[in-house]
């Protein structure tokens, strides 16, 4: 896959909105600062982040945003 050539494992990264995605970036990056705005979806993926034991991960819920 062209991302897993990319990414570096010494790199912090950030994305908006969360999802499979989230895991997917954290098992490859340093750090991952994921921001999502649906409290629900937030919820959700916080929890399988942490039932996974993934550490790398920091999801930042900021309701209101579109």
């Amino acid at each position: 896959m062209i991302l897993d050539r990319c990414l570096d494992p010494t790199w912090t990264g950030i994305e908006f909105g969360s999802g499979r995605s989230t895991r997917f970036f954290a098992c490859r990056l340093k750090k991952l600062v994921s921001i999502e705005h649906n409290p629900e979806w937030y919820d959700i993926v916080s929890t399988q982040l942490q039932q996974e034991g993934v550490k790398n991960a920091e999801c930042i819920l900021i309701p209101g945003i579109p």
